[in-house]
């Protein structure tokens, strides 16, 4: 189910990183690689590769960039379903490869096709390769559609967060001018701001031109 040069690339690209750096991320680390190593566990075959099914795994976390238990769960389950297609695929090839060793026709073409109607009368192991391989598809696009609707909703989420933050209370901004306004009526009820009433106007002194003052006429 995988070639060689990919198990070695894998595990070249494995062996340069370093590892998480802080506390919580070993720990995050540890416990990822025990979720895969119990998921591998329940999945794979005697004769099937761990480290194409991790690297598998890692392709599709990279890809979607699951986030929380439960987006993580649905990208396994995608992964799941895709393994089992391809290993249903491994499976028909393998029965019509043996099944057109034993024909005896002139040409590639009529063997396959005697291989086939000889499996399909003798055998229901290609109808059940063929019943199993729709309720995979079915899984697998289930789970991708529940993912998406998923990360969907929490990028909506995030964004509204973005745009509409809320407000932080502030004492310095809290409005005092009423009680101020109550004050200065207490101290002083006739004072212009807090009275209704124009304020009075002053009329200045009228000067009578050509009028001597008292003080100054000669007697």
């Amino acid at each position: 189910m995988s070639s060689q040069r990919k198990i070695d690339s894998c595990r070249a690209n494995g062996a340069k990183s370093r590892g998480p750096k802080t506390v919580a991320g070993r720990e995050k680390s540890s416990m990822n690689a025990l979720r895969h190593g119990l998921t591998a566990e329940t999945i794979l075959l005697a004769n099937e590769s761990p480290e194409r099914f991790k690297y598998v795994r890692d392709s599709y976390i990279e890809q979607f960039h699951p986030v929380g238990e439960v987006e993580l769960d649905l990208v396994e389950e995608m992964v799941v379903a895709k393994w089992r297609q391809r290993r249903n695929q491994t499976i028909e090839a393998a029965l019509l490869n043996r099944e057109m060793e034993q024909q005896d026709e002139p040409d590639e073409i009529n063997r396959l096709a005697t291989a086939f109607v000889s499996l399909a009368e003798n055998s229901n192991a290609l109808a059940l390769l063929t019943r199993y391989e729709p309720r995979l598809q079915r899984d697998y696009h289930r789970a991708l559609k529940s993912l998406l609707n998923l990360q969907a909703i929490r990028k909506k989420e995030n964004d509204t967060r973005q745009t509409n933050p809320i407000p932080q209370m502030n004492a310095l901004h809290l409005v005092k001018t009423p009680v101020a306004s109550a004050q200065s009526r207490a101290t002083n009820p006739q004072s212009p701001a807090t009275s209704h009433q124009p304020p009075a106007t002053v009329t200045p002194p009228r000067v009578l031109v050509g009028v001597v003052p008292c003080a100054e006429v000669k007697r």
